[in-house]
């Protein structure tokens, strides 16, 4: 089998709006959930997660996560990485919250979201992270 170029594996990245993001709970048993993504042009792997979900308190104690990317004829991309909180505030983090607003910008309505009680002190109210993965 092939091994994609690094702009036909960005190219299918982009194509897909939904991702499967895996976590582990606090007793080590898997979750998934279907989340909303974005990728920058570095391969980050954006998405964002109400602060209420159990994912983000997953996260928040574990930065741990897999992706999966499914597609059409069985074409799938799987990687492992970690989830780095991505502030709502502050400016350092802006071009990755303006990366998911570019493919999501619906969801800028996220930053009315009520404060967190999980992590209160590193994200507030909906929860943005990026996934780094090795390639």
């Amino acid at each position: 089998m092939r091994t994609p170029t690094d702009a036909e594996l960005l190219a299918y990245m982009r194509s897909h709006k939904l991702a499967v993001v895996s976590t582990v709970d606090a007793s080590g048993s898997p979750q998934a959930a279907l989340v909303g993504v974005a990728t920058t042009e570095a391969f980050d792997l954006i998405f964002d997660s109400v602060s209420t979900s159990r994912k983000h308190a997953n996260l928040m104690r574990d930065p741990r996560a897999a992706v999966t990317f499914g597609g059409p004829a069985e074409q799938t991309l799987q990687f492992e990485g970690l989830a780095l909180p991505v502030s709502t505030t502050d400016p350092a983090d802006a071009p990755w919250r303006e990366a998911y607003y570019r493919a999501w910008p619906e969801c800028r309505d996220h930053l009315a979201c009520p404060p967190s009680p999980i992590g209160a002190s590193r994200r507030a109210g909906c929860a943005t992270a990026t996934t780094t993965a090795g390639r």
